[in-house]
């Protein structure tokens, strides 16, 4: 039995891709997703691992630290120590996909809009106009 898990979290370093042992392209990331409501908040930190092609599309170009992310995959965790005992939970993604502005906070340039916004009551001048010269017509 696996563990599935989807969520939304934030890049917290430069993305790496590697080879594996089986010669596949391994895209390497850390994740963060902050859970709980004011000073309960706590941050759970994933360390997510893409294989294959994905990993060796362009993706890695795209994201960068800060960025938010969708990921989906399988689940495992393990303890290590450092100053006390913590959990780490590794991610092999099936799917990472960039949430948001694509562009690590960059605003894109917004088109103009065609027509300017025209009031309820110029809209319905308009459309009045518009019937009274197809019935001209006809």
């Amino acid at each position: 039995m696996s563990n599935i898990i989807s969520f939304i979290g934030v890049i917290e370093s430069a993305a790496k891709v590697s080879q594996s042992a089986d010669d596949r392209a391994v895209l390497d990331l850390l994740v963060s997703n902050a859970v709980g409501l004011g000073n309960k908040q706590q941050t759970i930190w994933f360390h997510v691992l893409l294989r294959g092609k994905r990993a060796k599309s362009d993706l890695k170009d795209y994201i960068t630290k800060g960025q938010q992310v969708f990921v989906s995959g399988e689940m495992s965790q393990s303890e290590y120590q450092d100053s006390d005992v913590k959990t780490m939970y590794e991610i092999n993604a099936n799917i990472v996909d960039i949430v948001g502005n694509p562009s690590g906070g960059k605003q894109l340039k917004q088109q103009a809009p065609r027509q300017p916004y025209q009031t309820p009551r110029k809209a319905y001048e308009e459309l009045e106009r518009m019937k009274t010269a197809r019935l001209e017509i006809t």
